[in-house]
């Protein structure tokens, strides 16, 4: 939250006429987010083997990150619902793909809207996250470019699950999917209710 709260005043402040006084204080705000995000590494470095993410705190977490950037959010109350009622190794990726995915849109997409679905398809839940930004602008949605995407790819490949992107509506806004199977799922002996 620090990172993108100083990210959002520093565009802000990027606005307005130049100055020393400004160029001093976007300094300082660019120090701020070098320091959370190198701060949120090492906590996240430190606690993965204590606690894993889950979907109701990420929802929570996405809620407040939207909401301070001025994003409306419709979101599902089957994330809060359906979590910690299946395997604990899938709903981890599938909540670290929630929170790439609100960072995305708070960074990247321009977008005003956002709305967060999880749902079964045939045997598969999946969690698609969508906006009304700017969408691909340009990118091959089979080849997605930045880190945030390949980690999201690379973790649902580790499960057995796959990672979707496409326009949210025609030539209009990103819609975001991870998917992880059934299998998984079952593993742990839990069903989630449909």
């Amino acid at each position: 939250m620090i990172t993108l709260k100083s990210e959002l005043a520093a565009k802000r402040l990027a606005r307005l006429p130049s100055s020393a006084e400004r160029d001093a204080a976007l300094t300082e705000l660019g120090d701020i987010g070098r320091v959370s995000r190198q701060t949120l590494h090492d906590i996240r470095e430190a606690v993965s083997g204590y606690r894993r993410p889950t979907l109701a705190i990420e929802v929570i977490t996405a809620r407040n990150a939207l909401e301070a950037a001025g994003i409306r959010l419709d979101d599902d109350a089957e994330l809060t619902l359906r979590s910690g009622a299946f395997d604990p190794d899938a709903e981890a990726v599938l909540a670290w793909c929630l929170r790439e995915a609100v960072t995305n849109v708070i960074r990247h997409s321009g977008a005003s809207n956002c709305r967060i679905r999880l749902a079964d398809r045939m045997g598969e839940l999946s969690l698609e996250v969508s906006d009304d930004g700017r969408g691909l602008a340009g990118q091959d949605p089979n080849n997605p470019r930045g880190s945030g995407l390949r980690g999201m790819s690379e973790r649902l490949s580790a499960i057995g699950g796959r990672l979707a992107l496409g326009w949210a509506e025609p030539d209009r806004g990103l819609r975001l999917t991870a998917t992880v199977p059934a299998a998984t799922m079952a593993e742990t002996g839990h069903t989630c209710p449909s």
